[in-house]
């Protein structure tokens, strides 16, 4: 279990205030239900951080969360994890400015957010992260690109996410977890790079 300081509980707080104050306009979560959706993000994000610990906190590589406009869960990560230096990628601007302040707010020195397509970046990561921002295969073509040898990216996923997967020879994939959360069974992908 993810034991969280007063700083990290109050971090995450205004995280949600600043995310919530923003969804009618930038519809980064369910508007019909946004504390719902806010509260299964939340439980999402800390259960797959309590898998992924062992992975962050060895890892010597810096985190890149492609398409993280609501912040999940590179975000909240970047609190949990606050010794690692994350990379958020987010190509919308009102996004990405929303993150930057998010960022500011709760003092995450350790956060960069680049404001362009993960398929501008010029530089490879060790660990990746991504919430199901493309779809699998255009995912993948990307992670040969800008995945590190050896390194490894983590995708969330739907539990069909073998539907049409094209296999590629430098990027192996696997299911990591598969997890259930109130009636959603979701999935969490290892992609590695041999």
């Amino acid at each position: 279990m993810v034991k969280l300081t007063k700083q990290q509980s109050q971090q995450i707080q205004v995280f949600r205030e600043m995310l919530l104050e923003k969804n009618q306009s930038l519809n980064l979560i369910s508007r019909k239900e946004p504390q719902k959706q806010w509260k299964f993000l939340l439980k999402q994000g800390v259960l797959t951080a309590e898998l992924l610990a062992p992975v962050l906190n060895f890892a010597p590589a810096d985190v890149l969360d492609i398409g993280c406009g609501n912040g999940f869960p590179g975000m909240l990560f970047a609190v949990l994890f606050p010794k690692k230096k994350f990379y958020l990628c987010e190509r919308i601007r009102k996004k990405a400015e929303l993150l930057k302040n998010i960022k500011h707010e709760l003092a995450l020195d350790h956060v960069q957010i680049l404001c362009q397509p993960a398929e501008e970046l010029n530089r490879s990561f060790g660990l990746i992260l991504s919430q199901a921002s493309l779809p699998l295969e255009r995912m993948i073509k990307l992670l040969q690109k800008i995945l590190s040898l050896q390194g490894q990216a983590f995708l969330w996923h739907s539990k069909n996410w073998k539907k049409g997967c094209l296999s590629f020879p430098s990027v192996q994939l696997e299911a990591f977890k598969t997890y259930k959360i109130n009636t959603k069974t979701k999935v969490l992908l290892k992609a590695q790079r041999v």
